[in-house]
C-alpha cells in the first residue's frame, strides 16, 4: 500500500511534483520528504525481489537435479537387475546382485527422500563405494557409457542437489520478516518515516489553499488504499506492508511440489520390485 501510493504520487510531474513545487517552500520540502520516504521502501522491495528471483531460480535448478538423480539411480539399479537376471553364469549374476545390494542396500527408496536427505545419501554412497568396485563399473558397457558414468551422474547430482537445497533454506529464511534480505526494524523504520511525510504532505496542504486539488486526490488515494488493506486482511490476503508481500510461502509449496510426484514413482518402483 505505502510503496504503491507514493509510487504513483511521485511518478506524477504535472498531477503531483508540480504542484507542490510551485506551493513554494513548504510544498518543496514536504516533496523532498515524500521521495525520502519513499526510497527506502523502494530498496526493501527490490532487495526482496532479487531474493525471490533467486529463489525461483534455485527451486527451478533442485528439480533438474532431482530428476537427473532419480533417473540416473533408476538407470543404474534396473541395468544391474537386468544384468543378473539375464546372466546364465551364477557367479556373474551373483556378482551384480551383490553390488546392486551395495549400491541400494534400501532398494530404490532412494529416489524418493527428501532432496535434502537425497543429497545426504549421495555423500555417503560415494564414500561406500570403493575404486576397485569403481573399476568393476567402469567394464560395464552402456551403450556409449559405462554403468560408472551412470553412478558418477547420479552421485554428482545429488551432491549439487544437497547444495542447492541448503542454498534454498537459507535464502527462505532471509525473506521471512526476522531473516536478512529485509529485517523488521528496516521495515519498521520505512514504515514510520512514510507515516511521519504523508502526515507532513497532509499538513501542507490544509495550510495551502492552492493545493485544494492535490489534497482531493491524496485523500482519495489514501482512502482507497487503506479500503484495499481491510479487503485483504477481511480476505485472509497477504498485505502489502510496503516492501511486498512475503514472497517465501509461494515458492516454498512450488518448492515441495514434488511430493506428488515422488509418491507416484514410490509406487511405480515397488511395483517393479515386487516378486511375480
Amino acid at each position: 500500500m505505502m510503496l504503491n501510493t507514493t509510487e504513483a504520487w511521485l511518478g506524477d510531474e504535472a498531477g503531483f511534483r508540480k504542484p507542490l513545487a510551485d506551493s513554494g517552500p513548504l510544498g518543496v520540502g514536504i516533496l523532498k520528504e515524500i521521495e525520502n520516504a519513499h526510497e527506502p521502501l523502494a530498496q526493501i522491495e527490490s532487495k526482496r525481489g532479487l531474493a525471490t528471483a533467486t529463489l525461483r531460480t534455485l527451486i527451478d535448478a533442485a528439480r533438474e537435479l532431482d530428476a537427473t538423480h532419480d533417473r540416473k539411480a533408476r538407470a543404474v539399479h534396473f541395468l544391474l537387475r537386468g544384468l543378473s537376471e539375464g546372466s546364465d553364469d551364477a557367479a556373474k549374476a551373483a556378482e551384480y546382485r551383490e553390488l546392486e545390494g551395495l549400491l541400494f542396500p534400501r532398494g530404490l527408496s532412494v529416489v524418493n527422500l527428501p532432496h535434502i536427505e537425497e543429497g545426504g545419501a549421495a555423500v555417503a554412497l560415494e564414500r561406500t563405494v570403493s575404486p576397485a568396485t569403481r573399476a568393476k563399473m567402469a567394464q560395464i558397457k552402456v551403450g556409449d557409457q559405462t554403468l560408472d558414468d551412470l553412478f558418477a551422474a547420479w552421485i554428482t547430482a545429488g551432491h549439487e542437489l544437497g547444495k542447492v537445497v541448503e542454498q534454498r533454506a537459507k535464502l527462505k529464511a532471509s525473506l521471512s520478516r526476522d531473516g536478512s534480505a529485509v529485517s523488521e526494524i528496516d521495515l519498521r523504520a520505512g514504515h514510520a518515516k512514510w507515516v511521519k511525510a504523508v502526515r507532513g504532505l497532509l499538513m501542507v496542504i490544509d495550510m495551502s489553499p492552492e493545493l485544494d486539488t492535490l489534497g482531493e486526490r491524496v485523500h482519495g488515494a489514501l482512502d482507497e488504499a487503506i479500503a484495499a488493506k481491510l479487503r485483504a486482511r477481511a480476505s485472509g490476503s497477504p498485505e502489502d506492508d510496503g516492501g511486498g508481500a512475503d514472497a517465501s510461502a509461494n515458492a516454498e509449496a512450488d518448492a515441495d511440489a514434488d511430493a506428488d510426484e515422488d509418491q507416484a514413482q514410490a509406487q511405480a518402483d515397488a511395483d517393479s520390485e515386487a516378486p511375480n
